[in-house]
């Protein structure tokens, strides 16, 4: 299971639940750990697995969505923003790993996504249908609604992949 989490720095005593989210209060950013489990009861932490950047376009912001098998390894996709100002705008951006704890970002900004405002989108999942995967994701219309839609791809490959 990918986790969305701030860890707080070193000496900062703000309050960062005020507002009932600490990553709102721009004290934390939104990385990515992991999480395992054998049967989806008990739980073990593997820690941070995808790191906010130090400067760019995700350096507020790397949150890992989904990921699917492509080829011997797994594409994420993930949110990312560079300030809490584009909280509810992130973009999508696409990385690869080969175990799911090691993660290298795909491009040097956002895959998917205009910067803050209409067509931004978030939130992607992907599910395994047949022959194809599906997409479910978060996206913002011109009028400023947030709305779902799917989209779909074919799988790659010779062999059946399956969704992390």
């Amino acid at each position: 299971m990918f986790v969305s989490y701030g860890k707080r720095p070193h000496g900062d005593e703000r309050k960062l639940h005020g507002s009932g989210d600490a990553l709102s209060t721009g004290a934390v950013k939104s990385e990515t750990g992991l999480a395992t489990s054998v049967d989806g009861v008990r739980w073990k932490w593997e820690g941070k697995v995808f790191a906010a950047t130090t400067k760019g376009w995700d350096k507020a912001t790397a949150r890992l969505t989904t990921a699917f098998r492509s080829g011997d390894g797994w594409v994420g996709l993930y949110d990312g923003a560079s300030h809490i100002s584009e909280n509810y705008e992130e973009r999508c951006g696409i990385a690869r790993s080969p175990d799911l704890r090691t993660w290298e970002r795909i491009g040097s900004g956002p895959a998917i996504g205009a910067a803050g405002g209409p067509g931004t989108v978030r939130y992607v999942e992907s599910v395994v249908f047949r022959d194809g995967l599906l997409f479910f994701y978060e996206r913002t219309r011109a009028d400023g609604a947030h709305e779902l839609c799917m989209s779909s791809a074919p799988l790659s490959g010779s062999g059946r992949d399956s969704p992390g």
